[in-house]
This record gives structure tokens, sequence and C-alpha cells, in this order.
């Protein structure tokens, strides 16, 4: 092998220019059928969710706490409190988490796969970096490539943070409306499209997808392609010895044809 092609370099590391040690998304239906079929090396590094604790504390109510004196049944939070949690304070209550609302963060950051794509890490100290994990439900990462898979670095400091990781599919302009008319041509072919997504999910053990259509779709397929998504999420496709993957699977139809 070429000493560029080689797993390792001669000093012991990883070497970060070999393909096989970056993250990359996937660009037509052809890659997603065959991405299994060679899966990524760094598969074996990814972790598996932590879950969060069953309650968690509502940053309102830290406001209130503060600033008795006010009505913030509307207004923002504190910048000063927002976030942050003096253990030292007077108690507070405990919500159950089931109960409250989820906080989603995307990452949409310059189409992506940048620093955070080397699965060896980066010396770029000016490389984005999130910290409030505490405070975030679902962590989704973006770009405006036909499939976005999570970079192993994301997937692994969100489940250790016991966050959700989704990736992104999403199809856009005429080429996003040929897609959805291939797919939606033939159950099988959304029903193959949907257990492909499935798999390299749970490959790479994260926790699904967000689906973002911003293209035309034909009248004729919408109530199908409604009745394929409820398949795709409710289905045995994404059940694994009786218990539930975990699908989040957030959409939206730009306009119909």
């Amino acid at each position: 092998m070429s000493e560029k092609h080689s797993q390792v370099s001669h000093s012991g590391e990883i070497d970060v220019d070999d393909d096989r040690f970056l993250c990359k998304p996937l660009d037509s239906l052809k890659e997603v059928a065959e991405f299994l079929k060679n899966p990524p090396a760094w598969r074996s590094l990814c972790v598996e969710l932590k879950p969060h604790s069953e309650y968690a504390i509502r940053n309102m109510d830290i406001v209130r706490q503060n600033h008795p004196e006010e009505n913030y049944e509307v207004q923002v939070e504190y910048p000063e409190t927002f976030c942050h949690f003096d253990p030292n304070q007077e108690e507070v209550g405990r919500h159950k988490r089931k109960d409250l609302p989820q906080t989603l963060v995307c990452h949409d950051m310059a189409n992506g796969y940048h620093d955070d794509s080397k699965v060896n890490g980066t010396s770029n100290f000016d490389a984005y970096t999130f910290y409030n994990w505490a405070v975030v439900d679902v962590f989704c990462y973006f770009s405006h490539h036909f499939v976005t898979i999570p970079p192993l670095g994301w997937i692994n400091v969100a489940h250790a943070h016991g966050v959700k990781v989704i990736g992104t599919v999403i199809t856009e302009w005429a080429e996003g409306s040929a897609i959805w008319e291939k797919l939606l041509a033939e159950p099988e072919e959304w029903q193959g499209f949907a257990a492909a997504l499935v798999s390299i999910a749970k490959t790479l053990k994260f926790d699904g997808w967000l689906l973002n259509i911003e293209n035309k779709v034909s009248v004729s397929s919408h109530n199908f392609f409604k009745l394929s998504l409820n398949e795709a999420t409710d289905g045995d496709s994404l059940r694994d010895k009786g218990k539930s993957f975990h699908s989040l699977t957030e959409w939206k139809v730009k306009d119909l044809a």
C-alpha cells in the first residue's frame, strides 16, 4: 500500500488524509444503497447513548427564584442565569423530562464536514465547539448534501452527555423532485431507502433523521408519501428485538406541484 493510503503513519498515529478516517456525506441514492457494503472503519468507535436523568431543572424556575419581583411568564431568561445552575442556591423543583418541551440544536455550519470530519480530531483550536449539552435534548447535524451522516466526534460527545443525535436527509430543486418521484413510484423503492437509512443509523449508533424536503412533490405522490413516512417511523423496519429504534423524524414539504 502507498504511504497515503496506509492505515497508520510511521509515528503510529492515524493517517488523517486516509478517506477511511474521514466522516463524509452521501450524495446519491446509489451511495445510500451501497454504504453498508463497505461501512466506514470508524464505526467501531461509535458509542451508545447514555440517557439523561429522568428529571430536569427548568431555567425559568431559576430566573424566577433570582428575580421574584418581576413577572417572566413570557419574557426570555436573563443571560446571566440561562444554562447555569448554582448548586449552593435554594433548591428548585425538578420536573419529569418527558413532560417538558424538548430543545433541538441544529449544527448548520458552512455546509458541514470541516475540522469535525476528521476521526482523529483536529489541532485547529478555532474550530466550532458546543458546550451546553446539559440543556439540549437533540443535536441535528445539517448540510445541503443529500444524506448527511453525523461525524464520529459529534455522535460520541452528544451521547456521552445524554443527547440524541440525528442526521439529515434533504432534497432541493428539480433534482429533489426527481428523487422523490423515483422513490415514491413503487412501495419497494421507498421501503428500501427507509431500510437503508435505518441500517446506517443503527450501524453508526445515532438516533434518527431530519427529513427536509425543499422541492415540489406531486399531488399524486403526497398522500402516498405521508403513508410511507408513517410506515418508516412506525413499522417493523425500525424495531430491533422488540425494542423500537428511536426515530426522530422531522419533515416538511415545501409545496405541491
